[in-house]
């Protein structure tokens, strides 16, 4: 299995330097979709966003969950989950974490958006370890000159707290984003052999709106 971290790590950088320039007009509006997150509107472009860079890019399908406590959530999920027969992706069907699987033990392991959701939460504000571990695992080393550390398994910053990962066929992105109290999953469902990271540009997009709904983070 390869582990594209560094690609992804990049493609994480652009995707918060995006969102955290973007205005924040859209703050504070009362969601009026059914899923509570974003207002209707806001929803609806959003869908038309990930279809766009589905179709662009050639993507079978994707799946995402972005949620924040007493806020709502908005969930995403299209394509095509099986080549053969057509049958259409679901939103807690199993998939390859890659790296993330680092945040649990360094071999592979499936999971699911709505578990990994969870899991991030309390992964990135403790709960999983001793007070003092936590705070050790969470003290990372710069990954660059400027942006995310590296803790111990995971990555840590002033923005976002996860990891992104890939392996052949899956491309995906777990974040806790303290600032706003939200969680991010994404999860593509392709991985060319050039091991190219195919979810920053729906991370990007998802960044953004919820930068402008919710203000800086």
């Amino acid at each position: 299995m390869r582990h594209g971290t560094g690609n992804v790590v990049a493609g994480f950088l652009l995707g918060v330097i995006a969102a955290v320039a973007m205005p924040t007009a859209g703050a504070g509006q009362r969601p009026g979709s059914p899923q509570g997150l974003f207002p209707g509107e806001v929803a609806q472009r959003l869908d038309a966003t990930i279809k766009e860079i589905m179709q662009s890019n050639n993507l079978p399908n994707a799946a995402l969950e972005a949620a924040i406590p007493g806020k709502g959530r908005y969930v995403f999920v299209g394509g095509i989950a099986n080549l053969a027969t057509g049958a259409p992706r679901r939103l807690l069907q199993p998939f390859r974490i890659a790296s993330l699987t680092k945040t649990f033990v360094a071999t592979a392991m499936l999971s699911d958006i709505a578990d990994l959701a969870r899991y991030v939460r309390v992964l990135c504000r403790g709960g999983l370890l001793k007070a003092e571990t936590q705070q050790a695992r969470l003290r990372g080393q710069p990954l660059g000159e400027r942006g995310p550390e590296y803790g111990e398994g995971l990555i840590t910053g002033p923005s976002a707290c996860g990891h992104s990962g890939t392996a052949p066929g899956f491309s995906t992105d777990m974040y806790y984003l303290g600032a706003i109290d939200a969680t991010l999953v994404i999860s593509i469902n392709r991985l060319d052999r050039d091991d190219r990271a195919q979810s920053p540009p729906v991370l990007k997009a998802v960044l953004a709106a919820l930068a402008a709904q919710f203000g800086k983070f």
